[in-house]
């Protein structure tokens, strides 16, 4: 019979990075979805881009968070329980016109672009969305923001 192998000692460092609140000097993102796995991922994810990540499961949330918070940069998804994604960005656009927003969909046409474009987006993304394409447009919308709306329709496929 084998003997079990040592398990070797791991550092709690990387741990602690992890769990460390984030540093006042980050760059904001609100993301918008009904669907907490989603918050989870986009979360997880930003974060380790060096973002402080902010989730609202509903419009309502959003706009409490931007009371308090006033992200630069929304990801809001287009179906939420209690208003549309593209009805809640036009709301805060009101208020924050610099806001920049990406509205993530699960599926998009001609008619949804033009909406997108109205309500003031930036990018229209259709689900399952390309975590690498999305982080270079928030990336590219903290460096230099876009100045047209929704130029273009941009999914993962």
């Amino acid at each position: 019979m084998r003997e079990p192998s040592a398990v070797p000692e791991r550092s709690a460092e990387p741990i602690k990075k992890m769990i460390q609140p984030p540093a006042p000097n980050r760059k904001k993102v609100l993301v918008v979805d009904d669907e907490q796995p989603i918050c989870d991922m986009l979360r997880l994810a930003l974060e380790r881009c060096g973002y402080t990540v902010f989730i609202a499961n509903g419009a309502q949330d959003a706009l409490a968070i931007m009371d308090s918070q006033k992200c630069p940069v929304m990801l809001l998804d287009f179906s939420l329980p209690d208003m549309d994604g593209m009805d809640l960005f036009k709301r805060i656009k009101a208020e924050h016109p610099d806001s920049i927003g990406f509205l993530l969909t699960g599926w998009a046409s001609e008619e949804d672009l033009i909406a997108c474009n109205a309500a003031g987006f930036t990018h229209c993304f259709t689900k399952p969305v390309s975590l690498v394409r999305l982080f270079e447009s928030v990336q590219q919308a903290f460096e230099s923001p876009p100045v047209s709306p929704c130029r273009t329709l941009a999914g993962s496929r």
